[in-house]
């Protein structure tokens, strides 16, 4: 049977694997499936389970097209969950791992986190973003004011009366907004716990705090937990860690530490307190995820920056998805490396580092997840360029795969494998690419090609599944991707690279890339588009304002007036580690590398592609950039996407950009 052509909505027919869990025992695995649903245009989940002793098919626990975070309970006889059954508020849920129907935990508020079970089964703490009292919020708020719709549960800014407005939104807070929840200066996340049995449910902290991580203690007294600290006038991130009595609510003070902290794990026997994340010796987003432990049973609590070990203070490298073993006694985690990743264990005695070993578990490139059983057997979703994600079990130096999500996608559709070059960037140093030949290729003929810049600046591609660039390669194109400096998984100074030279020795090394593919005998250099999204987008409208080689660009989320984003959107503290200060303090340094300054240059006809509810790249930085470009003559299209934020989650609205992505680069350099 003749193979297909990958369409935009092919795309209809890909799953993912988005959570793992295996049970206490470790042998059944809990995970949940991600996919398509045309009917609604929406994402839809399924619970699944696996038995890992028998040979036996996955059993669908759950079906409903919001279910998510599963977790074990102790006994792993249940699974609780989270879905927004009964309308569009999130609940808690439960249902036995034999199967049956599951059970409502009704909360009054909706849990915005996985749930978490205590060690005896019996409560379940979880999450939830909670309104701040009302009252006077700046010196000196009249009392008097117009009449307002009361909030409600229900909706953030619900009117109660259609005659009265809606309330308005008085902010103090410099974090009052953020990608995919919009306005969040009166909302604080707060850790409540609810008795299974009596159906109690308690809010354990107050205040206005952002709690980022939670566990239990070992004996299910009290729960840990991680509060992220901004200090505007500093542009720094702190972290602390607390503990909350769960009889009496009493919080006690565990630490102060100097950056960011985005998980801790407590060791089995509840001494030693594992934690990642980013100190502040580097700008927000530049450093490595570090492993640290402290000490619980220390004396002189609350410990301090002296008091924390950093137990992988030599990798140059994030530890990501960190889990202790049964024992306590190591530390396993995901290394991303040079564009694929390696399963590490560092072994821990008395709070120190021993060796770190690496595992080679699988031919795959990429481990996206990862769950550990009792005797250090592991399920894991991987993948890499020429294979979608499927989930995996390794036992005894032995991998089996478990889904076969992919198979009909596979039989039907021929993929396209990426070869990878390493050339010399800019101060000599080496650079990875990647180049994807069209379906069909011919040996000895040129094509053209769709160069495609990743987001960040510090985010990176690598050898995983990019469905993009298979539909390209179907289409007709060759695809060039690279890692420029302030890409991650490099090194933390080859990320810092690119603090204050946005736009200069990073634009140097993708062009230095581009023209490395022509070298092979690939590309048709009269024939090149570029395109990217979010930094990538901003480097589209980059280049086309620095040089006239391409034919066509599409820029996505883009970026085209640093000084304007600043303010206008959720990652100040980013951006002005970007640029070593704020735009009235970096004035120039912000205009200097931004597109809008060289409009004028731009002679490659442009697509624009927005979000309109876009907080991480403002919907006003296309806005600026296409009046201007239509100001001065250019050839440009803009194309908003209702209700869509940074990132797209719409699947109509996903296939529609890459309908007329496809459409510019085959009308421009196909000339179909």
């Amino acid at each position: 049977m003749s193979k297909q052509i990958l369409t935009p909505e092919s795309l209809f027919s890909l799953k993912n694997v988005t959570d793992v869990q295996m049970s206490p025992d470790g042998t059944q695995v809990v995970y949940l499936v991600e996919e398509t649903d045309q009917e609604t245009d929406k994402t839809k989940n399924s619970l699944w389970l696996r038995n890992l002793k028998e040979d036996a098919e996955p059993i669908r626990l759950t079906a409903h097209p919001s279910d998510s975070s599963p977790r074990w309970s102790p006994d792993g006889k249940r699974v609780a969950f989270i879905s927004s059954r009964e309308g569009s508020k999130a609940q808690l849920f439960v249902i036995n791992a034999g199967g049956g129907e599951a059970e409502q935990v009704k909360t009054k508020h909706a849990p915005s986190s996985a749930p978490l079970w205590s060690p005896d089964g019996q409560h379940i703490a979880f999450k939830a973003r909670v309104d701040l009292p009302t009252g006077e919020r700046y010196p000196g708020e009249p009392t008097q004011l117009i009449p307002q719709a009361v909030k409600t549960d229900e909706t953030e800014a619900k009117q109660d009366d259609a005659k009265k407005p809606a309330p308005v939104h008085v902010i103090t807070d410099i974090n009052f907004q953020a990608d995919r929840r919009g306005l969040i200066y009166d909302k604080f996340t707060q850790l409540f716990v609810i008795n299974l049995e009596t159906g109690e449910c308690q809010q354990m902290t107050t205040g206005a705090k952002r709690i980022e991580d939670f566990i239990w203690n070992t004996s299910g007294s009290a729960l840990l937990y991680v509060v992220d600290r901004y200090c505007p006038t500093l542009a720094k991130h702190t972290a602390a860690i607390y503990q909350v009595d769960i009889a009496n609510k009493a919080t006690g003070h565990i630490l102060n530490f100097a950056g960011s902290l985005n998980h801790i794990n407590l060791a089995p026997g509840g001494r030693w307190l594992l934690l990642t994340g980013p100190d502040n010796k580097r700008p927000l987003g530049i450093g490595v995820a570090r492993l640290w432990v402290i000490d619980l049973h220390s004396p002189s609590l609350p410990l301090d920056q002296a008091d924390v070990h950093c137990l992988t203070p030599e990798l140059d490298a994030s530890c990501n998805h960190a889990k202790w073993d049964k024992n306590g006694e190591s530390i396993y985690f995901v290394k991303p490396w040079h564009g694929a990743t390696t399963l590490c264990q560092v072994f821990v005695t008395a709070g120190e580092a021993g060796k770190m070993i690496e595992h080679e578990i699988t031919d795959l490139s990429m481990i996206a997840l990862f769950d550990l059983a009792p005797d250090n057997s592991l399920v894991f979703v991987a993948h890499d360029f020429i294979t979608p994600p499927e989930l995996y079990l390794r036992r005894q130096n032995a991998v089996k795969q478990l889904t076969h999500l992919h198979a009909d996608f596979l039989s039907k559709h021929e993929v396209c494998p990426a070869e990878k070059f390493t050339y010399q960037g800019a101060d000599g140093w080496d650079i990875d690419g990647w180049l994807v030949r069209p379906l069909n290729y011919e040996s000895g003929q040129r094509y053209p090609t769709v160069l495609s810049v990743h987001g960040g600046p510090t985010g990176a591609y690598a050898d995983s599944w990019q469905f993009p660039f298979q539909l390209l390669a179907h289409q007709g194109f060759a695809v060039v991707f690279t890692n420029p400096r302030g890409s991650v998984t490099y090194g933390e100074d080859f990320t810092h690279a690119c603090v204050g030279d946005i736009g200069g020795k990073d634009y140097q090394e993708i062009m230095a890339g581009l023209d490395h593919a022509i070298g092979m005998g690939v590309v048709d250099p009269n024939r090149v588009g570029i395109t990217g999204w979010s930094y990538g987008g901003y480097m589209t409208c980059w280049s086309v304002t620095q040089t006239n080689r391409f034919q066509a660009a599409v820029a996505g989320a883009c970026i085209s007036n640093w000084h304007d984003l600043y303010g206008c959107g959720d990652s100040h503290v980013y951006d002005e580690g970007l640029f070593g200060g704020p735009p009235f303090t970096k004035e120039e340094e912000h205009l200097a590398c931004s597109p809008i300054r060289y409009v004028q240059n731009v002679k490659t006809p442009l697509l624009l592609l927005h979000g309109e509810l876009d907080i991480r790249c403002h919907t006003s930085q296309s806005d600026q950039f296409f009046t201007a470009l239509k100001r001065t003559g250019k050839e440009v299209v803009y194309v908003r996407y209702p209700d869509q934020y940074h990132g797209f989650r719409r699947p109509s609205y996903i296939v529609d950009r890459w309908t007329r992505t496809v459409g510019w680069f085959k009308y421009y350099l196909l000339g179909d």
